[in-house]
Order: C-alpha cells, then structure tokens, then sequence
C-alpha cells in the first residue's frame, strides 16, 4: 500500500514541476523578442535630423514595410545610432540606407540580414559596425544586395573580431558592389567580400583591407570576379599565414591597386570634361564651415581609347582663404581636382575646376545679399532682390513697410505670397533673385522676410533699410563680382522681436550643416548620373545631357522553396534566456517540493497510526 502512496505522490510531483518550468522553457527556447517595428520607424523619421541621437534594440528589428513604389528609408543628416547589441536587423522588404551620419552598430553574428525573396536592400550612405566573433556584418541569403551608382556616395563596413567577414553573398545572382568600403581586423579567417556562388563579382570603386594572423582575403568569389579602379589589400601578421587579395576561378583588374598583387592589371588614359556641381555649404556664423566643404567631386571623363564615357569621385583640395565666416554673406570657392593616387591617367586639358558657395547665416535667420532699384515711377518702385535660397524651407513671404509699424505682405499678381512657390533650387550656388513691384512714395521703405519650416532660415529675419535713389549694381556674392551690399539692417521693434521669438526655428540644429535638399540637388546628382552616354561625341555641355545606360541590378530570386543555404558560422543561436526566471522557478519547485513532501509524511503517519 505503501508503494502506492509513493507512486502517486512522485506523480504528482513531476506534473507540478513541469507546470512551473513551462513558462522558463518557452522563454529560454521559444521565439526570440522582436522589436516593434511601426515604433522604431517612427522614432527614426522624428530624429532622423537631430544630434547624437541613439536607439537601442531590444530584439531583433523585421523591416516589413517597404515596397519598391514606397521603401523604407534610413535618409537624412543627423548624427543617429542604431545600437542593434545581441540582436540583428532583418530586411524581408525593400529598404534604403542614404545617411552619412547614420551608423549601426551591433556584437552578434550579423548586423543586416537579407532573408527573404522580398528583401531588397540598397547601400548608399552610411555605416555598419560589427564587433563579434564568427560574424557577418552584411549576410545575402535571399534578396537582392544594391548598392549606390552615385560615385560621390560612399558606404562603410567596419569589423573586428575572430573568423569574421564583412560582405557575404550567398544567392544564384551575380553581385555588383559599387562605392564600399570594407575594413576588417581580426584573428582566424578575416574576409572583405564572400560570394559563395559560381557567379559574376562586379566590384568597382571598392575599397577593402582586411588583416588577420593566420588567413586574410579581400575579396572571394567562386566564379569570374572583375575589379576596376578598387584599392584591395590583405595582410596577416604570422610569416606562416596566408594573405590572398583577390581569388576567383577568373579575375580581371583594370586601374587598380592590389596587394598582393595579381596579373591582369591595366593602365587607362581618360580625360577629364566636366564635373558635376555641388550643394552650397551652409551654417551659421561663427561656426567652421570650411570645414564642412566636400572631400570628393563627381567627374565626368571619356576613356581616350574607347571613347566610353563614365563618372568617377575624384578628390578635391578648397582653397577657401576668402571665405568670411563670422558674418552673414555668400562665398564662392574654387577647387582643385587631385589625380596623383587614382586609378590611371587622367588628363585635364580644359582646366576643369569645382566651385561652390559657402553660406554664413546669421542668428535672425535669412539675409540681405544685395538689392538694385529697376525703375522709379511717381508711387511705385521696382527692384530685385538677392537673397539665398531658404532650402528646406516651405514657404517664405515679403513684407515691406514704410514707418517699420505697418507691415503689407507682398502679393505676386496671382496672389500668391509665397515667394519661393514653384521655384527650384538655384543652381549651382543657391542665390535667388526676386523682382518686386510696390507702391511706395518715399525715398526710403523696410522690407523683412519670414521663412516657414524646417529651414535654418526659419523665422523673421532682421529688417533691411531700402534706400530708393541707391542699389547695389552687381551681385555682392564675395568671389563672384564683389559688389556693395544695397541693404542696411535696422533694430526691429519690439512686435517684431514678439514675431520671431513665437515663429522660431522648430527641428533644425544650432549647428552648422552641409544642407542636401532632396527635392534638388539630391534629384540633380541622380539625373547627373544617367546624363553620360557611351561612345558619344559632343560639346561640353551636351556631354552633360547624355545618358548613361546603367545596369539593371539583379532579379529577386524566384524559388520561395529553396532551401537556405547551409555555411558554418553564419546561423543564429538561439536566444538566451533571463537567469533571473530560472532561479525563481527553481526556487518555486523546491518550496513545492518540500511542502509536497511534508504533506506525504503526515499523510503515512497517520495511516500508520490507524
């Protein structure tokens, strides 16, 4: 009878016990945490233009969303960290990464994943860190891998760590990387770019340095690798290792520096024709703008033996010694091409030079560069103004007064007050001119502007003394013609002070910034990119107008049933679990226990009594 009891009682204990470990099992080995998508994507477009700003992960980030007619976009130009930790971003949709300042940053085996038949993943302006063992920043298993044709993007992979790569490519598609740079250091195998395909590897204007102690490899493919004007290099620190630049069943290289070197290597003589324009520098006074002037120019050059013409970066040296920063104006500066450590010879006949125009902007936001009286008639007067363009901005009005206490908002003759309505960007150095025609009957009058939204020229700005018998005859633009600035600031009135303070500068930074206007200069470069035709002969500016015919990138793999290519050292663990949840039920169970065993020694003692 005894036994019996005993049975029961062990029964009933391992039913207990599987009932309080269920929760601590399904959270140790059940579905890994992810992170809410809706809500990051939010958070991303609401500080995507702020400083410093840092998300953090809490599980895995699934980007779902983007479809090819709207795709998820990590643009901008703030200064924003994407702190991914143990866990991974995963790309099933199409997904754009376009931010300098962007980086994201993680410590597990992949940082951006591609797994999926959907996923479609475009590299143009950015950074990805990655600092762990038997990791992958960039893993291709499914998808399409993009990167930018825009030669003045730059991509860059960063990784450190054992038995690690930075680029691995693992679908039926060839794979074409343009603009990327790889730098990994680490122990065991240290790899830049790993196609594990038999297709074609396209890299062009690539660079990859990878060391290691035992075995580095810039770049490996299994079938034909082609490489033009790429900087590959690959070192280890132990004489017994094996350092291999490129390898691939084919390889050609043309203007390239590869170490160790390999044979194929080519030199092109291109002359030089154009350069595409740039978008002004534009900051506030007292700030280093200089600085902030361009590294790289966009070049455009035909190849003098095949006449092909194409458009490489070409680095840039700024003499910018006119340029007075620490008062409102707009400076134009010239540059010089470097062509010393690129790749072949380049031959610069025509003199062609980069200009832009860095832009001081003061505290009260837009400014006065100069004006001119156009006509005097009894009553009314018609002049131009000079301004520079608020980019960013949504609207801006004219208003002009005669005392600085009635103020009239200027109206064009379809009634619009928005000055900047319709108008584009002006290229190349952002100076816009506006003629306007009021009814004035004084010698002098006061015109201000207000600028609305995300602009660094938001606001009320000061008011300008407007003399009728006085103008500046040419642009005062400092550089172009040095002309006298025409307007004269004045001290505003206190409503007007009121204005500016309740109007103020809502979502832009303090700080200085290289302003990319994505509705110009953004859609300028793109159209640059395809105005260069092959095997063409034309003036200089129509060269220009010519269209490059570029590659289409590589279809979307089919097969939804294939299976997911087996590598070592690329899957993902599963998830660890809280040990606090552990100890809790461990000591649930043993509470349970004791108690279940008090309960049973009772119960025979008393049966033994009976």
């Amino acid at each position: 009878m005894k036994k019996n009891y005993k049975k029961m009682i062990c029964l009933f204990l391992g039913v207990i016990i599987l009932t309080m470990a269920q929760p601590v099992f399904c959270s140790a080995w059940g579905p890994p945490k992810t992170e809410d998508e809706e809500k990051f994507l939010e958070w991303y477009e609401k500080h995507k233009n702020d400083q410093n700003a840092v998300y953090t992960l809490t599980g895995d980030l699934k980007l779902t969303k983007g479809t090819k007619e709207d795709p998820i976009r990590f643009d901008g130009r703030g200064k924003v960290r994407i702190d991914c930790g143990n866990h991974g971003i995963i790309v099933n949709s199409r997904v754009i990464i376009d931010n300098p300042e962007l980086t994201i940053s993680g410590n597990y085996m992949f940082v951006l994943m591609e797994n999926s038949i959907d996923s479609h993943l475009i590299l143009k302006r950015g950074t990805v860190l990655d600092e762990s063992d038997d990791a992958c920043a960039v893993q291709v298993i499914r998808g399409t891998l993009q990167t930018s044709s825009d030669p003045s993007d730059r991509f860059t992979i960063q990784m450190k760590g054992k038995d690690i790569t930075g680029i691995y490519h693992g679908t039926d598609e060839p794979l074409v990387l343009r603009q990327i740079n790889v730098t990994a250091k680490g122990k065991g195998r240290v790899e830049g770019v790993k196609n594990n395909r038999n297709q074609t590897l396209s890299l062009t204007d690539c660079n990859i340095k990878v060391s290691g102690d035992q075995e580095a490899c810039g770049v490996s493919n299994l079938g034909r690798t082609e490489v033009n004007r790429c900087r590959i290099t690959a070192s280890v620190s132990d004489a017994s290792g094996t350092a291999v630049s490129v390898a691939g069943s084919e390889i050609s290289s043309r203007d390239s520096k590869i170490v160790p070197e390999i044979t194929g290597m080519k030199n092109t003589v291109y002359s030089i024709y154009d350069v595409d324009s740039f978008t002004p520098v534009i900051g506030r006074t007292g700030t280093d703008l200089k600085s902030l002037l361009p590294q790289n120019a966009s070049v455009y050059v035909e190849n003098a033996e095949t006449e092909e013409k194409s458009i490489i970066s070409m680095p840039v040296i700024w003499d910018a010694s006119g340029a007075d920063t620490s008062k409102e104006g707009i400076t134009l500066v010239k540059g010089r091409l470097l062509t010393k450590d690129l790749f072949g010879i380049y031959i610069n006949s025509s003199g062609i030079s980069p200009e832009t125009a860095v832009i001081a902007v003061p505290p009260e936001g837009m400014f006065l560069n100069s004006y001119r009286i156009l006509s005097k008639e009894e009553g009314r007067i018609r002049g131009m103004l000079e301004l520079p363009y608020p980019a960013g901005a949504d609207s801006m009005i004219l208003q002009y007064s005669a005392d600085q206490k009635n103020w009239r908002t200027y109206e064009e003759k379809n009634g619009s007050t928005n000055i900047i309505r319709g108008q584009d960007f002006p290229k190349p150095f952002g100076v816009f001119s506006f003629v306007f025609d009021i009814p004035v009957n004084t010698k002098t009058f006061y015109m201000r502007t207000k600028v609305h939204g995300s602009s660094i020229f938001s606001g009320t700005s000061a008011v300008w003394k407007i003399d009728v018998d006085h103008g500046a005859p040419e642009s005062s633009v400092s550089g172009e013609s040095g002309g006298d600035r025409g307007g004269q600031t004045v001290e505003q009135e206190e409503s007007t002070q009121k204005d500016q303070r309740s109007e103020g500068k809502p979502g832009y930074s303090e700080k200085s910034v290289r302003y990319k206007d994505k509705n110009s200069f953004s859609d300028q470069k793109s159209e640059k990119s395809q105005n260069v035709k092959k095997n063409g002969s034309s003036q200089r500016q129509e060269k220009k107008k010519e269209k490059v015919q570029g590659k289409k990138t590589a279809p979307e793999v089919q097969d939804n049933e294939k299976q997911t290519p087996k590598t070592s050292g690329w899957g993902r663990n599963a998830k660890s679990y809280d040990k606090g949840d552990l100890v809790f039920a461990a000591i649930g169970i043993l509470l349970i226990f004791g108690a279940a065993l008090l309960l049973g020694r009772k119960f025979f003692r008393k049966k033994n009594l009976s």
